[in-house]
């Protein structure tokens, strides 16, 4: 078996390879329905606030997210799934966020917030620790990330790239992962 793993800059990126034939399957931050397409949550990755260590904020156990009103933010890719369910996420608890600076992906506002050049709100990745400059604040109240896999449909779908997704379920939901 071989497998080919592709960046694709997004969710509708990754629906159209998928319809086109191109690709069998994708990991992809969940959203609405899409014609044609069947989604799996795998994981629900919550929200944390990252921050340059010496931030008045870097030293907190938690905030709530009304407490972000007045913090200007590294904003996600604004027309990305996942920056729409943070927005979404925030409005649900009367919280508007202001932003700064925009990025392409969670690891550039990552590294920004490390550097000091901002704060970003960004979901807690497995095995993403706060390390040398950056603390990650947990934002608890705030619904979570669905992610997951996408697929034209699972009983389509080779069994090669069916057990590699079911690997990676497996993986994701083993305690301490």
């Amino acid at each position: 078996m071989n497998l080919e793993f592709r960046t694709v800059s997004s969710g509708r990126g990754s629906f159209d390879a998928l319809a086109e034939g191109t690709l069998d399957l994708a990991w992809i931050t969940l959203g609405p329905p899409v014609r044609g397409i069947e989604q799996r949550v795998v994981a629900e990755l919550p929200w944390v606030l990252a921050v340059r260590a010496d931030d008045p904020l870097a030293e907190r156990d938690r905030l709530d997210p009304t407490e972000l009103a007045d913090v200007r933010l590294i904003r996600l890719p604004p027309n990305s799934a996942s920056a729409a369910q943070l927005d979404a996420s925030c409005a649900e608890l009367g919280v508007r966020l202001g932003y700064d600076t925009n990025v392409a992906d969670w690891d550039t506002a990552l590294l920004l917030a490390e550097l000091g050049v901002g704060r970003a709100v960004v979901p807690e990745l497995s095995g993403l620790a706060a390390t040398g400059g950056l603390r990650l604040i947990p934002l608890p109240e705030l619904r979570p990330l669905p992610v997951g896999w996408a697929v034209r449909r699972w009983d389509a779908l080779s069994p090669p790239a069916r057990a590699f997704a079911d690997t990676v379920e497996r993986f994701r939901r083993t305690p301490g992962r």
